[in-house]
């Protein structure tokens, strides 16, 4: 009876190194393959916030006025969308009480990306201008590894829409006629006032929530010492029934 106990004891150890030898081959890596394990990606979902800054310009502009304006006050984890430019003048100079004489007119050209817009008023005036420059990214949801990764991806799409450089130009037409050279040459321009408004989307990310699908992710390895240990007894079992009834024939 021994016998039967050391032969059996001696078939399932044989069995188990044999096996185990194989799960860890299988298991094995290559010399230098990576062997991190790469972290399950994440939901980021982008959230928007519209924002609003102005600036003010003052000049004078005696015949012609030039400038150039930068705005890049937005922060870079967000995008300009419009600008509008408000301009406001009168003519400080001018003859009569119900009928005007000799009244300036102004003039102002606003170039952005080879696009040129114009307001034109005599005497006074207050107009807008206004200019579209990026669109808000139609993104709904972004996938990566961590935050890091995620606003990476999203800084990616915004890099360069938050600033934007403009050209004016303000020219001003004297009213005076010629033949009144004294006023004509007195009227030395018209101050104007240009009030600079931009809106802009600011971003920030919302980790999405997550849903447990049910199902228990058991790793390779764990499946393979879980089984191995039931494989080998009942391939034991097989072949010492197989033996016995050899043995008896």
């Amino acid at each position: 009876m021994k016998k039967k106990v050391y032969a059996m004891m001696a078939i399932v150890g044989v069995i188990i190194l044999i096996l185990a030898g194989i799960g860890i081959s299988i298991y094995s890596y290559e010399p230098g393959e990576d062997k991190a394990i790469e972290p399950k990606e994440k939901l980021y979902y982008p959230v928007f916030t519209e924002e609003y800054k102005e600036m003010t310009i003052n000049g004078l502009a005696e015949k012609t006025y030039s400038d150039k304006v930068t705005i890049n006050g937005v922060p870079s984890n967000a995008i300009l969308t419009s600008v509008d430019f408000q301009i406001s003048w009168d003519d400080d100079k001018t003859i009569g009480l119900i009928i005007k004489r000799g009244e300036d007119t102004l003039k102002i050209d606003i170039t952005y990306m080879g696009e040129t817009k114009t307001k034109s008023s005599i005497g006074s005036g207050s107009d807008t201008i206004t200019f579209d420059i990026n669109n808000v990214p139609s993104v709904d949801s972004i996938e990566a590894n961590n935050e890091t990764g995620a606003k990476d991806l999203l800084y990616e799409m915004l890099s360069g829409k938050n600033e934007a450089c403009f050209d004016i130009s303000v020219t001003v037409e004297t009213g005076e006629p010629i033949y009144r050279p004294i006023k004509r040459f007195l009227d030395k321009g018209d101050d104007f006032e240009i009030k600079v408004k931009y809106w802009y989307y600011s971003v920030e990310l919302e980790l999405g929530s997550e849903e447990d699908d049910g199902e228990i992710d058991i790793p390779f390895e764990t499946w393979l010492f879980l089984i191995l240990p039931l494989v080998c007894v009942i391939l034991a079992t097989v072949i010492y029934l197989l033996w016995e009834r050899r043995r008896f024939k």
